[in-house]
Protein backbone atom coordinates (compact mmCIF):
# COMPACT_ATOMS: atom_id res chain seq x y z
CA UNK A 1 0.00 0.00 0.00
CA UNK A 2 1.34 3.41 -0.96
CA UNK A 3 1.60 6.06 1.72
CA UNK A 4 0.07 9.51 1.23
CA UNK A 5 3.62 10.93 1.10
CA UNK A 6 4.56 8.54 -1.73
CA UNK A 7 1.41 9.45 -3.66
CA UNK A 8 2.02 13.17 -3.15
CA UNK A 9 5.67 12.89 -4.24
CA UNK A 10 4.86 10.98 -7.43
CA UNK A 11 1.91 13.14 -8.43
CA UNK A 12 4.12 16.23 -8.00
CA UNK A 13 6.64 14.91 -10.55
CA UNK A 14 6.84 16.44 -14.02
CA UNK A 15 5.05 14.59 -16.80
CA UNK A 16 8.21 12.91 -18.15
CA UNK A 17 9.27 11.83 -14.64
CA UNK A 18 5.78 10.44 -13.89
CA UNK A 19 5.99 8.50 -17.18
CA UNK A 20 9.39 7.07 -16.17
CA UNK A 21 7.94 6.11 -12.79
CA UNK A 22 4.94 4.49 -14.49
CA UNK A 23 7.16 2.35 -16.74
CA UNK A 24 9.41 1.27 -13.87
CA UNK A 25 6.53 0.28 -11.58
CA UNK A 26 4.54 -1.47 -14.33
CA UNK A 27 7.56 -3.53 -15.34
CA UNK A 28 8.32 -4.40 -11.70
CA UNK A 29 4.70 -5.23 -10.79
CA UNK A 30 3.74 -6.64 -14.21
CA UNK A 31 0.37 -4.89 -14.16
CA UNK A 32 -1.30 -1.59 -14.96
CA UNK A 33 -4.49 -0.21 -13.46
CA UNK A 34 -7.63 1.16 -15.09
CA UNK A 35 -11.06 2.14 -13.82
CA UNK A 36 -13.99 -0.13 -14.62
CA UNK A 37 -17.77 -0.03 -14.18
CA UNK A 38 -19.43 -2.25 -16.76
CA UNK A 39 -16.75 -0.98 -19.14
CA UNK A 40 -13.53 0.93 -18.90
CA UNK A 41 -13.39 4.61 -18.00
CA UNK A 42 -12.36 6.75 -20.95
CA UNK A 43 -11.54 10.43 -21.24
CA UNK A 44 -10.80 12.98 -23.93
CA UNK A 45 -7.95 15.41 -24.40
CA UNK A 46 -8.71 19.09 -23.89
CA UNK A 47 -7.23 20.32 -27.13
CA UNK A 48 -8.66 17.98 -29.77
CA UNK A 49 -11.12 15.64 -27.99
CA UNK A 50 -8.91 12.62 -28.72
CA UNK A 51 -10.32 9.64 -26.79
CA UNK A 52 -7.83 8.28 -24.27
CA UNK A 53 -7.70 5.28 -21.94
CA UNK A 54 -6.43 6.41 -18.51
CA UNK A 55 -3.84 4.13 -16.89
CA UNK A 56 -2.06 4.18 -13.55
CA UNK A 57 0.84 2.18 -12.10
CA UNK A 58 -0.93 1.39 -8.81
CA UNK A 59 -4.42 1.02 -7.39
CA UNK A 60 -4.08 4.07 -5.14
CA UNK A 61 -3.58 6.47 -8.06
CA UNK A 62 -6.63 5.06 -9.85
CA UNK A 63 -8.66 5.39 -6.65
CA UNK A 64 -7.83 9.10 -6.51
CA UNK A 65 -9.52 9.54 -9.88
CA UNK A 66 -12.66 7.50 -9.16
CA UNK A 67 -14.63 10.68 -8.44
CA UNK A 68 -16.98 13.09 -10.19
CA UNK A 69 -17.43 11.78 -13.74
CA UNK A 70 -15.90 8.45 -12.75
CA UNK A 71 -17.74 8.07 -9.44
CA UNK A 72 -18.73 4.44 -9.02
CA UNK A 73 -15.82 3.17 -11.10
CA UNK A 74 -13.52 0.67 -9.39
CA UNK A 75 -9.78 0.23 -9.91
CA UNK A 76 -9.07 -2.96 -11.82
CA UNK A 77 -5.64 -4.44 -12.54
CA UNK A 78 -4.64 -5.47 -16.04
CA UNK A 79 -1.75 -7.89 -16.37
CA UNK A 80 1.15 -6.56 -18.37
CA UNK A 81 0.81 -9.53 -20.72
CA UNK A 82 -2.87 -8.78 -21.38
CA UNK A 83 -2.19 -5.06 -21.72
CA UNK A 84 0.61 -5.46 -24.26
CA UNK A 85 -0.81 -8.47 -26.12
CA UNK A 86 -4.53 -7.69 -26.21
CA UNK A 87 -5.69 -4.35 -24.85
CA UNK A 88 -3.06 -2.04 -26.33
CA UNK A 89 -3.50 -3.39 -29.89
CA UNK A 90 -7.31 -3.07 -29.52
CA UNK A 91 -6.99 0.51 -28.30
CA UNK A 92 -4.71 1.44 -31.16
CA UNK A 93 -7.04 -0.23 -33.70
CA UNK A 94 -9.92 1.83 -32.27
CA UNK A 95 -7.89 5.07 -32.36
CA UNK A 96 -7.83 5.33 -28.56
CA UNK A 97 -4.56 6.44 -27.02
CA UNK A 98 -3.21 5.27 -23.67
CA UNK A 99 -3.05 8.10 -21.13
CA UNK A 100 -0.54 7.73 -18.29
CA UNK A 101 -1.66 9.13 -14.91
Amino acid sequence: RLSPKQIEAVTALSGPKRYEHFIKVVVDQEEVWGLDRDGWALAATNDDDQVVFPLWPAREYAELCAREGWAGYEPLPISLEEFVGVLLPELLDDGILPCIF
